[in-house]
């Protein structure tokens, strides 16, 4: 449980669902508060929470989205040697077969690498293994530019070839890597399964990314906290999520590795073949999780000159960037500024994103 005590929010309760900061009313004209339940899979946590009033459903909704998660884990972990993603990643160009579910997913990394301009490319698993993250053994000093362009090589989403049911490397040694989207992905299959069948007020969370349903209570929508990149036990602001909402961050305090007394992000930037730098955090507001988890990790990579121009191909998400420096800056995207209410201390630093003609200015609509 992490604290937030610096923060005064009144007649508000602040619960930590999930690693999630969740803003609730103490209200008792506004029933009881959420209950949730936790778990660890798919090398994190996962938490379902729903509003007081639907606590009945609980067991129910926890059993679902256990059975789901473990399903994608199962097909997709490149730590479980029998899993469909790890067949694909044998080395060889020979087609191995994928279930619909892997297809889908496999699919959806071509879609955000192409939309991103390469900036999100789940490709880069030579590169993360390289620079010591992932399964790689940490490096005792900074790859060499030399290591670095072979296993750029190794890179390149145009290289996956998929068939109805099967899937293929043309290049002998790729490998892929699915951690940039495959919690929002599987975030997407619990949410929809489970508001399928009935009409619950939710969060559905696996390692912070995460989609609501309904409302927190029966006046208030779903509040979350944005994490402070600067300070683990603080946060910036507050995002009101509205039913249908996705939310996904990511940061450079979250996985690093330093190397000649210099911190390294665990975010490659695929262009480059090198950690990224200069990013402290980024949060995506989205009508899926798997957008919003995708377009976190590109934007990360992007940074704040050409996160716009991603957005605008992107109408349905929104962003928020803050730059690895000091003091605080919080850049937002026009589209996100009604649902973001920054902290007192804070609000000096929120600047509007840098839009060009091809920016996001606001459009299209997130949620149901």
């Amino acid at each position: 449980m992490q604290r937030f005590g610096r923060f005064f929010f009144p007649a508000s309760l602040l619960l930590c669902i999930g690693g999630v900061l969740i803003i609730q009313s103490r209200s008792g004209a506004e029933g009881q508060p959420p209950v949730e339940r936790m778990w660890p899979v798919m090398g994190t946590f996962a938490s379902v929470t729903l509003r007081g009033d639907d606590a009945g459903r609980i067991e129910a909704v926890q059993v679902q989205t256990r059975d789901i998660l473990d399903e994608v884990n199962r097909r997709m972990s490149v730590y479980i040697p029998e899993s469909e993603i790890s067949a694909l990643n044998s080395g060889s160009t020979q087609a191995v077969a994928i279930s619909t579910l892997t297809h889908d997913m496999l699919n959806q990394v071509r879609h955000y690498t192409q939309l991103t301009e390469g900036a999100f490319d789940a490709t880069v698993m030579p590169l993360i293994t390289l620079w010591g993250f992932s399964t790689g053994t940490r490096p005792l000093s900074v790859p060499s530019d030399e290591s670095i362009r072979a296993a750029r090589i190794l890179t390149g989403i145009d290289r996956l070839e998929l068939g109805a049911d099967s899937a293929r490397f043309t290049q002998p040694g790729m490998r892929i890597d699915l951690g940039g989207i495959a919690k929002g992905f599987a975030v997407d299959r619990c949410y929809d399964a489970i508001t399928a069948k009935q009409p619950l007020n939710l969060i559905v969370n696996l390692g912070g990314n995460l989609r609501v349903h309904g409302t927190a209570t029966s006046r208030r929508s779903w509040n979350i906290g944005v994490q402070h990149p600067f300070e683990k036990d603080q946060t910036l602001g507050v995002l009101t999520l509205q039913s249908g909402m996705a939310l996904a961050t990511s940061g450079n305090y979250e996985r690093f590795i330093i190397l000649n007394g210099k911190r390294y992000t665990h975010i490659i930037d695929p262009r480059t073949g090198r950690p990224v730098e200069g990013m402290a955090g980024v949060t995506v507001l989205s009508s899926t999780a798997t957008e919003a988890d995708a377009l976190s990790t590109a934007l990360f990579v992007l940074g704040i000159d050409r996160a716009a121009a991603i957005l605008a191909k992107a109408p349905g998400s929104h962003a928020l960037l803050v730059p690895d420096r000091q003091p605080v800056e919080i850049y937002v995207s026009a589209g996100l500024m009604p649902f973001f209410e920054p902290h007192a201390e804070y609000a000096g630093g929120v600047k509007p994103l840098p839009v060009n003609a091809s920016g996001d200015r606001g459009q299209g609509a997130v949620g149901d």
